[in-house]
């Protein structure tokens, strides 16, 4: 009742479900009744479905990007919810238009298979770097992790090259690495210089990041950025300075005009000219949490008790994960079929939502699964397929073009 109920939480009444119920499954049952049944064990049951999901998940992987275990990006995503749940959910003092509840999403994913890594509903006050440690635990030897700077600190790298594992990031702009050849401090003036003497693209130097017990091996990459951004961040970093009293160094002005990325991949299997192709692949869990919101309204809620909230956002979670295990073999019969294209997520979720009623009835044993793909898959796949578009190079094909 709660997978197939109405995608948009805001419309669903208790009397709503009460009608599903008693229609769907000839089950009668009051409204405080069915308040009551929100309790946590009804939410820890919900939690246990899905990791049972989680754990299940068909390998689909393509043939390319041999180099690599998995390719792992992950992030997190906040909504306001009712502000009866702040003492649950509290929000944050700036940030989300003041909202006095927050709910944050962390998740993860591997690129090549489509597995779901993890998924959990905690607290937005809860910074990005507390759930480092779940992440790391998680890591497995040639797997590849990209992660936001919210996540990155000296102990994650260290851990990751720890476990034989990987790691493509953008460097946090308070760290100092250290040049491997002499032990100094990168000079950004000098690389600035040296940049636009030789009119260079970018430049590649081997430092140590952190220190002590902590400290790694690491490919630094600079590339310059527009001077259009160049002034922008300028201007925030002078705005902020100038809040605490303080001064912008020439040092630091001359870092701001770089885009900075930091990995341990081999430059054998990984060039420097393909790092900042490969990092903007992680902007597809961006492009999953905007689903999720535009299309799938997962934010969309009204003023419920704690439990039935948790009960719903899992029970959607646990639709969404059974489509997406539909979706990615989807993707994968197009990408053998069809190299240079790809399934579409967008287009394929608005037509999930649409046919969420059918898929229930292969459920209930009212409709095998093959006259659903009949009836409802096969006909749409064209339609699925991802159009070109001159401003945008499709994730599938910078893969397939790096790694194939």
């Amino acid at each position: 009742m709660l997978m197939f109920s109405d995608l948009d939480h805001s419309q669903v009444s208790l009397q709503d479900c009460c009608n599903d119920l008693t229609q769907q499954y000839q089950k009668r049952y009051s409204k405080v009744a069915l308040h009551k049944r929100f309790d946590q064990p009804a939410v820890d049951f919900l939690k246990s479905v899905l990791a049972k999901q989680l754990a299940n998940h068909p390998v689909v992987a393509p043939d390319c990007l041999w180099n690599f275990n998995r390719i792992l990006i992950g992030d997190s995503c906040k909504f306001s919810i009712p502000e009866g749940l702040a003492k649950d959910y509290p929000g944050l003092y700036k940030g989300l238009n003041g909202a006095k509840a927050l709910m944050n999403l962390q998740y993860s994913f591997d690129l090549k298979s489509g597995q779901w890594q993890y998924l959990e509903l905690t607290k937005a006050t809860d910074n990005d770097q507390s759930h480092c440690p779940k992440i790391i635990d998680n890591v497995q030897a040639y797997d590849l992790l990209i992660r936001d700077l919210g996540y990155i600190t000296h102990h994650y790298l260290k851990s990751i090259v720890e476990r034989q594992a990987y790691f493509l990031n953008r460097m946090p702009p308070k760290w100092a690495p250290l040049q491997k050849h002499d032990g100094k401090p990168v000079d950004w003036k000098k690389m600035h210089r040296k940049i636009q003497k030789h009119k260079l693209q970018f430049i590649e130097i081997d430092t140590i990041i952190g220190k002590g017990d902590n400290a790694v091996s690491a490919r630094l990459m600079m590339f310059l950025v527009p001077i259009s951004v160049y002034k922008e961040r300028l201007a925030k970093v002078e705005k902020h300075a100038k809040q605490k009293g303080t001064q912008v160094s020439e040092e630091y002005k001359f870092r701001c005009q770089f885009n900075t990325f930091i990995t341990n991949i081999p430059a054998k299997v990984l060039s420097t000219r393909d790092i900042s192709r490969v990092y903007s692949i992680r902007w597809q869990i961006e492009r999953v949490f905007k689903i999720w919101k535009s299309v799938l309204s997962i934010h969309k809620n009204k003023p419920v008790k704690k439990h039935r909230l948790e009960c719903q956002l899992l029970a959607k979670f646990i639709w969404i994960l059974l489509n997406w295990k539909i979706f990615h073999a989807l993707s994968k019969f197009i990408l053998e079929y069809s190299p240079d294209n790809d399934c579409s997520l967008w287009k394929f979720f608005k037509q999930a939502r649409y046919h969420s009623y059918s898929l229930r009835l292969v459920i209930k044993h009212k409709l095998t699964f093959e006259q659903w793909g009949e009836n409802f898959i096969y006909p749409i796949v064209q339609r699925l397929i991802i159009e070109p578009r001159k401003d945008r190079i499709p994730h599938h094909q910078i893969l397939n073009e790096v790694f194939a």
